[in-house]
């Protein structure tokens, strides 16, 4: 029973679902310090942390480089939103799966009454 608590506990802290929800790009909408997805004009698409905001320019960070973007060249920024409903689904799946394979496991090495060697 412990170990099924255990396995169920790292599902739930493995499965964390996250989505995007498309914002404005005026300055006061965009969060800054949060993880947002940005799509060029040219069909970039880059995910980056915003680091700062001004009236014409985004400035992001992706990895260790930090770079600006102007308002004029961003197509659509989307908010990083964790989602809960992916999460549960996805939490529920797995356990679902962990104890059917365990069920079906536990059917191929029963040992059948009539067959077993008593000393």
């Amino acid at each position: 029973m412990k170990s099924i608590t255990f396995l169920f506990s790292i599902c739930i802290l493995l499965t964390s679902c996250f989505g995007y929800k498309s914002i404005e790009l005026t300055s006061s909408e965009i969060t800054v310090g949060k993880k947002h997805q940005i799509t060029t004009v040219d069909s970039t698409t880059i995910d980056a942390i915003i680091v700062n905001v001004t009236d014409n320019t985004v400035s992001i960070q992706k990895k260790e480089t930090q770079s600006e973007i102007p308002f004029s060249k961003i197509k659509t920024i989307k908010k990083n939103k964790f989602s809960f409903l992916k999460s549960g689904l996805l939490t529920l799946t797995i356990i679902i799966g962990i104890t059917a394979i365990a069920f079906l496991y536990q059917e191929s090495i029963s040992i059948p009454i009539g067959t077993q060697n008593i000393n």
